[in-house]
């Protein structure tokens, strides 16, 4: 099946410029990627029967993505032409031709990656969903300004599947005695 991988803008910038990709049934081919070919699409053919990429980092680190594939499909009919031909001979010969063309489509859904947001002043965690590539133990605040900015340490970044999309975010911070942090 034919597929299309596309990263998001600014998704995986901090993770290196080459990428191995892998199915979850079979194989990909090709099986690398460069950045910029994913930022920009990068076909594939993989297995019928498989269900997600993978789009592994090369780089220093080894992080991954699993990219679900959804597929989509749409069929084009091309109406019947018709040609009629006459000779001297008063024959007259016609020929009707019907032609029809499937094209199936692949795209993938977005690439969330999952992470947990830990209160710096202690309490309970809060697992979000977002496009961003973050960094474990990063520190970041979810208020534009000060006063009571309760500023976050990232303590998961393969945290369960959830729904909880991220709000806007401010860092990174040094750390969590930032002056920008409530203590």
């Amino acid at each position: 099946m034919n597929v299309l991988i596309i990263l998001n803008s600014g998704q995986g910038v901090s993770l290196g410029v080459n990428f191995t990709l892998a199915a979850n049934v079979g194989v990909v081919v090709p099986s690398t990627a460069t950045l910029s070919e994913l930022l920009a699409g990068k076909p594939v053919v993989v297995d019928n029967g498989a269900t997600s990429v993978t789009v592994t980092s090369l780089g220093v680190c080894t992080n991954a993505l699993i990219l679900p594939i959804s597929t989509t499909t749409s069929t084009t009919t091309i109406p019947p032409t018709t040609t009629t031909s006459t000779t001297t001979t008063s024959t007259t010969s016609t020929t009707t031709t019907s032609t029809t063309s499937t094209t199936t489509t692949t795209t993938l859904a977005p690439a969330y990656n999952y992470y947990t947001f830990t209160p710096c002043l202690g309490g309970a965690p809060t697992n979000y969903r977002s496009l961003l590539s973050l960094a474990l133990y990063d520190v970041y605040a979810l208020q534009a300004s000060p006063p009571d900015r309760i500023c976050y340490t990232i303590t998961d970044i393969t945290a369960p599947s959830n729904v909880n999309n991220l709000p806007t975010i401010y860092g990174p911070k040094i750390d969590c005695n930032d002056a920008d942090c409530t203590q």
